[in-house]
């Protein structure tokens, strides 16, 4: 009686968790046809952002700031003093541009990744 009992029970588990996964493959098969629709609530792939994502980001920064410069007004001691740190690194105003997106791109990868459910 007890074998009989433990084998129902294992067989009632195995068709219990077949058919969970059946829906679950189901599920996700629907979710990945609504494409662009779902895609903002999901998590991106590349937390810092795709290429494409960086240069759209830089673009968007560049066209913000209407032809002034990332790190001020050229005509003040703060920007000579940014842009000579700048130099130091060996890094451009394009690549301080490039951090702040990318930066953006990870704060958007943490918030998402916050709110799924685990």
């Amino acid at each position: 009686m007890v074998f009989t009992k433990t084998t129902f029970a294992i067989f009632l588990a195995v068709v219990i968790g077949a058919t969970s996964a059946a829906i679950a493959k189901d599920q996700n098969a629907r979710r990945d046809h609504l494409g662009a629709a779902s895609a903002g609530r999901r998590i991106p792939i590349e937390p810092y952002g795709t290429d494409v994502e960086v240069q759209q980001c830089v673009m968007n920064m560049e066209a913000q700031l209407h032809g002034r410069t990332i790190l001020g007004s050229r005509d003040t001691a703060a920007y000579i003093q940014d842009r000579g740190n700048l130099d130091d690194m060996g890094l451009t105003e394009y690549d301080v541009m490039v951090g702040r997106c990318r930066n953006k791109f990870v704060r958007r990868y943490l918030h998402l990744d916050e709110r799924q459910p685990r």
